[in-house]
């Protein structure tokens, strides 16, 4: 028994849905790691959001069928009929909704998410939600075992606004809230922020829908496998529920998943490589999308080079600033070295092939600028060096898949404001953080080349 009443893996991006292949597989390796809820709410699907009021086809159907065959699995079922809920016939609407929902629940579904994220509001926007939920409670009060999920507009907050009032106030007590966080995506989640936004909508439960690993729209340069950062082991007194959104390709988003899973059931989110086809180079790949670690290494590396005089104290250990800086530079040749050549076998390989190969390019430029730093101004390779480092640097530049470290890139970490409105965060934007732009540039200042940022 995981920390949380329920735990699992929502496809609830914006992009091409996965394949009914590619969710059987990877919930297969998911359920028994602990996320065994399987909630089904692609975007992009149109049947999902665009075209809600239409019956699903017998391909999901049998898809359906086909996911609760994974041993284990629980399946949940989320439609978002915001886009063309008609005010002057809700009780046609909610027809509608029981119809769609009517064949899903009847093959096994026993979680129902009504989401109404991404939508304008009115000042009726609340009060209208809420009255959906109960009319299809109502219908469906002949299944007790379903659990009713309900997503807010406001999603990503910590403080009360109108709308979460209204919206709130209507729901069965019951009712598991959706939330994202304090903003729609988080590097941190506390207990704090949970009590919060539980107080905010009167004291409901909440179904904690993190935006990890998923990496759709402005995030769809990047990967994200390592496990989700900075989740409070006490979120689930406030959370009876927890859902990893998925990435868009569905095998990378696999060790995000798989750590995500580790979370919710000790606690504490840790990296399964080893439950991996290719382990090893997985892990490779995850510190390369990843980009920090490898970036601290960098910056001490530059400190070590002469381009940056080393400081005279020792450290805690008793080792010397400089020789600290000498040790990352040498724990970063390593990485790169292997990451040159890096190579992820299976399925999950093949659909990172664009940051595998942008990580290759960039370990080879990266280790081009580490020679440099190495070298004495003057030293006979030195002009041979720079010219490849000037042809080979501004192409990786170009490269539209971010791998060691951000170049420029934008997160969605907004959250609404009490008046409604919605702020975007102080860490919405990362840029000037790359591996290679900072090695290149300190072999650049080091033997004297004139350049502009």
């Amino acid at each position: 028994m995981g920390l949380f009443a329920i735990a699992g893996v929502l496809e609830g991006f914006y992009g091409k849905p996965w394949t009914w292949e590619e969710r059987v597989g990877v919930m297969t390796q998911c359920v028994p790691a602990g996320l065994d809820w399987y909630v089904w709410a692609p975007k992009s699907d149109p049947l999902h959001r665009r075209e809600w009021r239409v019956p699903f086809t017998d391909e999901h159907l049998e898809g359906f069928k086909l996911m609760l065959g994974v041993e284990g699995l629980k399946l949940g079922i989320a439609i978002a009929p915001g886009l063309s809920l008609n005010s002057d016939d809700l009780p046609g609407d909610v027809e509608a909704l029981v119809r769609k929902l009517t064949p899903v629940i009847d093959i096994g579904a026993t979680l129902v998410m009504v989401a109404f994220d991404d939508l304008d509001v009115d000042e009726k926007a609340g009060t209208v939600h809420a009255q959906i939920i109960c009319s299809l409670m109502e219908r469906f009060g002949d299944r007790p075992d379903i659990r009713w999920v309900a997503v807010p507009v406001h999603y990503a907050a910590t403080e009360s606004t109108d709308y979460l009032h209204s919206f709130s106030v209507g729901l069965p007590p019951d009712v598991l809230v959706g939330w994202t966080g304090p903003l729609v995506v988080n590097e941190t989640i506390s207990a704090i922020d949970a009590e919060a936004f539980a107080d905010a909508v009167d004291g409901r439960p909440l179904l904690l829908w993190d935006n990890h690993p998923v990496n759709d729209a402005v995030m769809a340069d990047r990967l994200f496998l390592l496990p989700p950062r900075g989740r409070d082991p006490l979120l689930p007194e406030f959370c009876g529920a927890y859902l990893a959104n998925a990435g868009v390709q569905a095998w990378p988003s696999l060790p995000g998943l798989l750590g995500a899973a580790a979370y919710v059931t000790t606690g504490v989110a840790e990296a399964q490589w080893d439950e991996l086809e290719d382990p090893v180079n997985c892990a490779l790949l995850g510190q390369a999308c990843d980009g920090r670690e490898l970036f601290r290494l960098a910056e001490l590396a530059v400190r070590a080079s002469s381009a940056v005089a080393g400081a005279d104290s020792a450290g805690a250990d008793g080792v010397g600033a400089d020789g600290v800086a000498e040790k990352a530079g040498d724990d970063l040749w390593w990485w790169l070295e292997r990451m040159e050549e890096l190579g992820v076998a299976g399925l999950l390989g093949e659909q990172a092939s664009p940051w595998i190969e942008q990580a290759k390019v960039e370990a080879e430029v990266s280790l081009l600028a580490l020679d440099l730093l190495e070298r004495e101004p003057g030293d006979d390779e030195v002009a041979a060096l720079l010219f490849t480092l000037f042809t080979r640097w501004p192409v990786v530049r170009r490269g539209t898949h971010t791998v060691f470290g951000s170049r420029f890139a934008l997160t969605p970490s907004f959250g609404v404001a009490p008046d409604g409105g919605w702020r975007a965060s102080a860490g919405a934007l990362v840029e000037n953080r790359n591996v290679t732009d900072l090695l290149c540039r300190a072999a650049l200042a080091l033997h004297q080349v004139d350049f502009e940022n």
